[in-house]
């Protein structure tokens, strides 16, 4: 994993280290949906996260390219149930789509700039290179 690219957390009292790309958005009040890669060193896996900031689960996400649109509802779950949401919008965000997400009655863009699509590549890039499955 290309750590230099990440601002990381430690968590000591859970033995696990959260890696967070550098170059994601940080707002203090606009909802952000951010993808974490979670090192569990005692176990020796790796996890990805979907980390809402700003806007409570479920969270509603619409997507849009090339005259293509879906809408997904996605929930706050374990591992497996979070790895499912992103293998669904995995495509999408190679497609460098656009994206919403649902905050109350109004739909914000996330995902929107440039730096951070790349961003978003390069963190799956990374998790799946960690967790042996390339495509």
């Amino acid at each position: 994993m290309r750590a230099i690219r990440y601002d990381r957390e430690g968590r000591s009292d859970a033995g696990m280290l959260l890696f967070r790309h550098g170059n994601r958005e940080i707002s203090q009040t606009k909802p952000l949906l951010d993808l974490v890669i979670v090192l569990n060193s005692v176990k020796d896996e790796a996890y990805l996260y979907l980390e809402a900031t700003n806007v409570e689960w479920p969270l509603e996400i619409r997507v849009f390219t090339e005259g293509k649109q879906a809408e997904f509802r996605l929930e706050n779950g374990n591992n497996s149930e979070l790895l499912a949401y992103v293998r669904q919008l995995r495509p999408w965000i190679e497609k460098d789509a656009d994206f919403e997400i649902k905050d109350g009655a109004t739909w914000k863009s996330i995902w929107s700039k440039p730096k951070e699509k790349k961003a978003l590549k390069t963190l799956l890039e990374d998790y799946f290179r960690l967790i042996n499955e390339q495509e």
